[in-house]
């Protein structure tokens, strides 16, 4: 069974017309565009793989910096709440 699908999704790959690009809409249009593609050839297989990757990346990189900006956070908020336990010990 599971090869019969692998079969039919091999099918619904290849068809003779390249990937029309897609003008960006609303987020629900974009939504909708995304779940109903179907790659027509093995160059948009390899054109998707490719996006994939990039975005993959562009996710990583974004969450290192979110990462490394509430660390940043967190040590000014603990330095400050060290200055000012010794600002209420000395007074």
């Amino acid at each position: 069974m599971v090869h019969m699908m692998q079969q039919n999704q091999k099918m619904q790959i290849m068809s003779e017309q390249p990937i029309k690009p897609q003008p960006v809409g609303t987020f629900e249009q974009t939504k909708e565009y995304i779940q109903n593609f179907r790659a027509r050839t093995e160059e948009d297989l390899q054109i998707i793989n490719q996006k994939h990757e990039e975005l993959i990346n562009i996710i990583l990189a974004e969450e290192e910096e979110v990462i490394a900006t509430h660390r940043q956070h967190i040590d000014d908020t603990v330095d400050l709440v060290k200055q000012v336990r010794i600002i209420l010990i000395c007074s």
